[in-house]
């Protein structure tokens, strides 16, 4: 083992386990995350890895590493990425967000917002997808407050462009939902004529990024040439290859944001 290897802040763990039991959770639960967070331990420990955890950097490129060399079940990868959320958050902010959290749609850009949600109330959407809906915009209005973008006619494509690539892409679910919401509300805007252009047009939507040594994406060329290949074909057996290829070039996902 490499002696020059240092691992700190692993106490940050016991302060986060306590933090947990004082908030109500179980014992089960508060096993569950133990366990996560010594295999990130173990891991950094048997790869000679230096990691602070209480950075946050330094976690988030150890759980992007651990996750990329291990095989989990689904069960165990939800579990895992739950432990790894919070370890994240606690390390950032030293606190977790309270459970009955609380939205800020204060200014001209927080008004539309809400008037979409509250469209969304009356046309009887779930109170789950109306939580979704406050959390993503909310997280959307508050970068662009941080770039001093208060009124609607300021929001440029840049802006929305910006904030997606400036999430954290860890969690493909929650940079899906994001860039999912940010883009409805931007519709609605448009739809409602309060923008003069759809700018939801012109950002590019997510991309699936395989191996490096797979083209991340067809090009259309490609798609026409193959469909084509595929229909002259009679063989149920070469219809077979021709799908199992296009599987093989987008089944094993990472995601990027162009």
């Amino acid at each position: 083992m490499n002696k020059n290897i240092k691992i700190q802040g692993w106490k940050i763990t016991e302060q986060l386990s306590s933090y947990l039991e004082e908030r109500g959770s179980t014992s089960k639960t508060l096993k569950s995350h133990n366990k996560n967070w010594q295999r990130l331990y173990d891991y950094a420990q048997k790869e000679g890895l230096s990691v602070d955890f209480q950075s946050i950097n330094s976690v988030r490129k150890l759980i992007s590493q651990y996750l990329l060399s291990v095989t989990l079940s689904a069960t165990d990868l939800r579990s895992a990425l739950n432990s790894f959320k919070i370890l994240k958050e606690f390390a950032l902010n030293g606190k977790l967000k309270e459970r009955c959290q609380t939205f800020d749609f204060s200014g001209p850009i927080g008004a539309k917002m809400l008037d979409l949600i509250s469209e969304k109330e009356t046309q009887h959407v779930s109170q789950t997808t109306i939580r979704i809906y406050k959390t993503n915009l909310s997280r959307f209005l508050d970068y662009l407050n941080s770039q001093d973008v208060r009124h609607v006619y300021e929001l440029k494509k840049e802006h929305v462009i910006q904030y997606i690539n400036q999430l954290d892409s860890e969690y493909k679910s929650m940079l899906y939902q994001s860039v999912y919401y940010t883009k409805v509300f931007l519709k609605w805007l448009f739809h409602n004529k309060l923008m003069e252009t759809d700018i939801t047009i012109n950002i590019p939507s997510p991309k699936f990024v395989q191996q490096p040594q797979l083209p991340s994406v067809y090009s259309t060329e490609e798609i026409t040439k193959s469909s084509k290949y595929n229909r002259q074909r009679q063989s149920s057996r070469q219809k077979e290859l021709f799908m199992f290829t296009v599987g093989c070039k987008i089944g094993v996902k990472k995601f990027r944001y162009t």
